[in-house]
């Protein structure tokens, strides 16, 4: 077991594996920072490098090109306003508030240091957060029923009838609407006046704010390992309940959504320890807990290797060599990136009549990429970037909708199946149920609640 553990440590530096380790690190970090090009789209691609490599070295590389996406991604998020992936989407919320501060160092230090070392669900007007919310969830609901088989809001086109896919409908929400900000040059007036001279010192405090908040840090970390380990869920949920944590546990509540550091750096450490976590559950179980560990386990098939309990005893040493690989690659990735952060961090502030058609250009690239080369995907996007757009400019929350529109049929089908499990008081038809729906309505209302309590204090006292 020790001299596994040792060897996995130092596989990744193997000469005839190093190469392939430090492509996958750089691949990674380079589509991480496209807009909408999610991790499991670089698998999907690599495929066939499982079959081509021997185990040791493809699927080294494969690790390595999935463990620090999320941390390329981040950096969009803070400088553009556009998520790298679903993942990061938390991300933005205080990231790129801090870039129009002038504080795109310390927001990138920040998220950085997060990411290598491990919601504004409405901001003074709670429907601002929950018409969106209920709008994605609906948009969600497009396409087929799985429990009655009926087709939902497809119009009699077939075009519907598998819904409304996730990177257009992603992209048309947050990244359009940027580029036509951007282009109107209510983006760029808004940057031109607060160009700082960003050094790396500027960028080393933000990395100190991770070990300021080491407490929440900490408990973030736990989480992302958490909902890593648990099938299904993965970083694109755990990422909005780790900043809802933040917000909830934080002294200023209301700051959030403004650049508040905290913002950035829960959903980033959720982000990233979500990875380790979810690639366990994949070798010990033989459960993906995530699209991505879906393709990986379709690699780790080709390549000859079954997953499951029987790996432990089987393959221990290359199961130790994959989570090294994630450790590993998480410190390069976040090393190179603090080296060349004073530089990009520069692209930030180039003119918007430069910025707009190099963001479009990579936000159609990455509406083909990521919706299977169907060109219809493009009518999506644009049929919902003005929506996303007003949406913005009413200064209603996207990321509602976005967390809406992503857990809607995962909402849905949970919804009908305990309804048709446990009748129409399922909420409440047992302890378990009924202790989460009482902390679900303490929650939502903790406001109304606070208020109560405030005014029974001042009549008692």
């Amino acid at each position: 077991m020790i001299e596994a553990f040792l060897n996995g440590m130092v596989n990744p530096f193997d000469p005839t594996i190093l190469p392939y380790f430090l492509m996958g690190i750089a691949l990674s970090l380079t589509l991480g920072f496209l807009p909408g090009i999610a991790v499991f789209h670089i698998l999907a691609v690599l495929l066939p490098v499982a079959v081509i490599l021997k185990p040791m070295q493809g699927l080294t590389f494969l690790v390595a090109s999935t463990s620090v996406g999320a941390t390329g991604g981040s950096i969009a998020s803070v400088l553009f306003n556009i998520p790298g992936d679903s993942s990061n989407a938390a991300t933005l919320l205080d990231g790129y508030p801090m870039t129009l501060k002038g504080q795109a160092g310390r927001a990138m230090g920040i998220a950085l240091a997060a990411s290598g070392l491990g919601g504004k669900i409405s901001r003074g007007n709670a429907l601002r957060g929950l018409i969106p919310g209920l709008l994605g969830i609906l948009l969600a609901m497009i396409g087929l029923d799985g429990f009655s088989g009926d087709y939902r809001f497809t119009f009699g086109t077939s075009y519907l009838m598998d819904g409304l896919p996730l990177v257009p409908v992603f992209l048309g929400i947050f990244a359009l609407p940027q580029v036509i900000d951007l282009a109107a040059g209510a983006s760029g007036a808004a940057l031109s006046k607060v160009i700082p001279n960003v050094t790396f010192r500027e960028v080393f405090a933000g990395t100190k704010e991770t070990f300021r908040h080491w407490w929440l840090f900490i408990r973030s970390l736990l989480l992302g390992v958490w909902f890593g380990v648990l099938p299904g869920i993965g970083a694109g949920g755990a990422i909005w309940v780790a900043y809802a944590h933040a917000k909830q546990t934080s002294k200023r509540p209301e700051e959030f959504g403004t650049g508040r550091p905290e913002g950035i750096l829960a959903p980033e450490t959720v982000n990233n320890a979500c990875t380790g976590g979810d690639l366990l559950t994949t070798l010990v179980f033989g459960i993906p807990g995530s699209a991505t560990m879906a393709f990986l386990l379709g690699a780790f098939l080709l390549a000859g290797i079954q997953p499951g309990p029987g790996m432990i005893y089987e393959h221990l040493e290359l199961s130790f060599t994959l989570l090294w690989t994630v450790a590993w690659a998480n410190v390069i990735g976040v090393i190179v990136c603090l080296i060349l952060t004073t530089r990009i961090v520069r692209l930030a502030y180039l003119s918007p009549k430069v910025l707009a058609p190099i963001i479009l250009a990579l936000v159609l690239i990455a509406t083909f990429v990521g919706s299977d080369e169907d060109l219809t995907a493009y009518i999506i996007l644009f049929a919902i970037a003005p929506l996303g757009y007003a949406m913005m400019k009413l200064d209603y929350n996207r990321a509602s909708f976005v967390l809406g529109f992503v857990l809607g049929e995962l909402a849905e089908r949970s919804f009908q199946l305990a309804l048709q499990t446990r009748g129409p008081l399922f909420p409440v038809n047992s302890p378990i149920s009924a202790i989460l729906t009482l902390i679900l309505l303490t929650v939502i209302f903790q406001r109304q609640l606070g208020r109560l309590f405030r005014a029974l204090r001042r009549r008692i006292a």
